[in-house]
């Protein structure tokens, strides 16, 4: 959250921890205005295919070189 002025900061903080809508991921531009999504992120067959795109790679990973010692 980036705003010009101390107070637009303030307002934007306010509204965020205020707020009981349970949405989440929002991203504000300089103006403390909520922006929309892109229509890609939106696309749920996008979103379908980059799930699927992430578990697979997470999948060639090799599990025990990344594990922390005991």
């Amino acid at each position: 959250m980036i705003s010009v002025h101390p107070k637009g900061a303030a307002a934007v903080l306010e509204k965020v921890l205020t707020d009981a809508s349970v949405g989440t991921g929002v991203f504000y531009d300089r103006a403390g205005r909520p922006m929309a999504a892109s229509k890609q992120v939106s696309d749920p067959e996008y979103s379908d295919r980059y799930v699927a795109q992430t578990r697979a790679l997470l999948e060639t990973l090799d599990t025990e070189a990344s594990a922390p010692p005991a």
